[in-house]
């Protein structure tokens, strides 16, 4: 069978079932997550798979016979396909389950020889029979695969069942089902817009808040590059986004941020540009950026490029202090007057540039916020929500 790309969005665990009175379990090692699963073969008249899916172990605490039955389901409008059609079944003769064994989803063809237990011992298993979909739906799934470049929108189930032979009760069922779709689309929303139009597209702030959109996708991320535009040395936007950036400052790393502890880049569309680790916007230049989707795939993270977005930033008066510009925003220009005007108890003060403390209640959204030191990247990111009419401020107090 020719490689086919199957979509993920999501992993939902279906729920085992266990018999009372019996000693068997089915217990999960892991279940590999990919947005893009990309299937190099599945061989129909055998069964088997080269990608590594899944890896469960099966144990008893005494010995018991048993029979192993896994199967793959598909439930897909495109296909007209329901979960009772049984895209693949593969059941093992019986054998003695003495102990703790591994199964794999790549060890379950009509070429599996046996088991290995965790402690290093191997029990044969033979396949009593296998089953695959018929030559006419998998010709429509081949067809339409060739048309999109990809497995159909649909539900795809796994399922793992450990019972007493020839068909008899249930000792214990696993199952996954992984959820279809094509997550490709990415959308600049702000600040800026196409380079071409860069004369309409100017913002007053040193610390811009970058949004973005993409359709939805649990363990997709993102990460961003911000460059300047230098009329004297760039010819085009993507000259600019190609040389030197100001996020991330270090150039090696191409793109902010690096990955997190769990190996992940951003988990959310926007970002407020950092206090640390970038390079100070400044007014009166030009600025592009862009942003990269990273889709987990069985070989490994596909990107996905946005366009390319550019902004200038305002010329500002002498005396232009943008963290009080913030604060402005926050409290209103009313309350901002009271502070900072003619006469005000915080008129000619000079806040910290790294923080600013807040005492008493804080509520975004009906969630209550620990009072204390806010650091000025997260302030800005109120005030933007309060541009953009999310939050408002319905009182405040400065001591």
């Amino acid at each position: 069978m020719k490689k086919a790309i199957w979509t993920v969005l999501a992993v939902i665990a279906l729920a085992g079932h266990v018999l009372q009175g019996q000693n068997v379990t089915i217990q999960e090692n892991y279940f590999n997550e990919f947005i893009t699963f990309y299937v190099s073969s599945v061989d129909i008249s055998t069964g088997a798979q080269d990608v590594d899916l899944f890896e469960v172990e099966v144990f008893s605490d005494q010995s018991v016979r048993v029979e192993v039955e896994f199967k793959i389901s598909i439930n897909s409008i495109p296909l007209d396909l329901e979960y009772e059609d049984v895209f693949l079944t593969v059941l093992t003769e019986p054998f003695d389950l003495d102990g703790r064994i591994r199964i794999r989803n790549t060890d379950l063809d009509l070429n599996t020889a046996g088991f290995t237990y965790v402690d290093g011992r191997t029990v044969p298993v033979e396949i009593a029979s296998y089953k695959s979909i018929d030559l006419d739906e998998m010709e429509t799934m081949q067809s339409l695969i060739m048309q999109t470049g990809r497995l159909p929108d649909g539900s795809y189930r796994f399922s793992l069942v450990v019972r007493e032979p020839n068909y008899g009760p249930e000792f214990d069922s696993w199952g996954r089902s992984i959820i279809s779709a094509h997550p490709v689309s990415l959308e600049l929303i702000s600040p800026g817009g196409p380079f071409a139009e860069i004369q309409n597209q100017t913002i007053m702030t040193t610390y811009p808040f970058f949004q973005w959109q993409s359709d939805p996708c649990l363990i997709c991320s993102y990460r961003i590059r911000v460059a300047r535009f230098i009329p004297d040395e760039h010819s085009s936007a993507e000259d600019a986004i190609e040389d030197q950036t100001v996020l991330p400052i270090e150039q090696a790393l191409g793109w902010y941020p690096e990955k997190d502890m769990d190996d992940k880049f951003l988990p959310t569309t926007s970002l407020q540009y950092p206090q640390s680790g970038a390079v100070d916007l400044e007014p009166g230049n030009i600025y592009v950026w862009q942003v990269q989707k990273i889709i987990p795939t069985t070989v490994g993270d596909e990107t996905i490029n946005s366009v390319i977005y550019a902004f200038m930033i305002e010329e500002q008066q002498a005396g232009y202090d943008p963290i009080k510009e913030t604060v402005r925003t926050v409290l209103g220009d009313e309350r901002y007057e009271q502070l900072y005007g003619v006469g005000g108890e915080l008129m000619g003060f000079i806040g910290d540039e790294e923080s600013i403390s807040i005492s008493g209640n804080i509520n975004v959204g009906g969630v209550e916020l620990e009072a204390g030191n806010i650091d000025v990247n997260a302030l800005l990111q109120i005030a933007r929500l309060i541009e953009q009419g999310e939050i408002s401020v319905v009182e405040s107090e400065v001591q």
